[in-house]
């Protein structure tokens, strides 16, 4: 993509299509659209490959299942070509939040998290860097990784999303924190000195469900 007004558009939207699409999803599929239209009318640029990773979960998410992993696998070869590392942990968080957990063992998603956090936070992309933290400690709750160990990663990271200011992704991973504390209880593993953690979670499930924060909310009572 060489036309300088275009690119400009593709990296505009490109920073506010995550805010747009949980907030307004009709604003989100707009930017996705546009995105790809420009880049199919323009050539492409390092954030084809973030517009195209998100219409794959738009699709999945729509049910379209073949066509959000023909995107996916775009979005990534797109990404390969370019190699645009400033593009990875976004594509990443998208992709393998979606299609390739079916396609591949839990193990080895986690593992693309992992490096999706890494690269994120060398280029700067805290958010979508604390995004792929998110998803790799609910990928490895879900693979049966040990309770203990998912626990120390929340603690890690969750202080890291308080220190970047990251809400949105601190909400879920401190009711996924509950979730692993609860378990860990019932297994009688040894807990953590978090006082009665119960008591703080009704209350962080109120909070979540006050402001609306439905995904949080269902994370505490899963």
């Amino acid at each position: 993509m060489e036309d300088s007004d275009a690119l400009i558009a593709m990296n505009f939207m490109g920073e506010l299509l995550l805010y747009a699409y949980f907030t307004n999803q009709g604003v989100g599929v707009c930017f996705i659209t546009h995105m790809i239209r420009l880049s199919l009318d323009h050539g492409v640029c390092k954030e084809s490959s973030f517009a195209l990773a998100s219409c794959s979960v738009m699709l999945h998410a729509r049910g379209d299942l073949r066509a959000s992993k023909l995107l996916s696998h775009f979005a990534l070869s797109l990404l390969a070509r370019l190699d645009c590392k400033d593009m990875l942990s976004r594509v990443y968080a998208c992709v393998y939040s979606t299609n390739s957990y079916k396609l591949e063992s839990l193990n080895k998603v986690s593992e693309k998290f992992l490096y999706g956090y890494e690269v994120g936070m060398q280029t700067g992309d805290i958010q979508f860097a604390m995004y792929n933290a998110r998803l790799y400690c609910e990928s490895s709750f879900w693979s049966g990784v040990r309770l203990e160990v998912i626990e120390k990663h929340i603690q890690v990271w969750g202080q890291q999303m308080i220190e970047y200011n990251q809400e949105w992704n601190w909400n879920v991973t401190n009711a996924l924190k509950y979730a692993v504390l609860i378990l860990m209880k019932c297994s009688n593993d040894v807990l953590p000195p978090n006082g009665d953690f119960l008591e703080e979670g009704r209350k962080s499930l109120n909070e979540h469900i006050e402001k609306k924060r439905l995904h949080s909310a269902a994370m505490i009572c899963f």
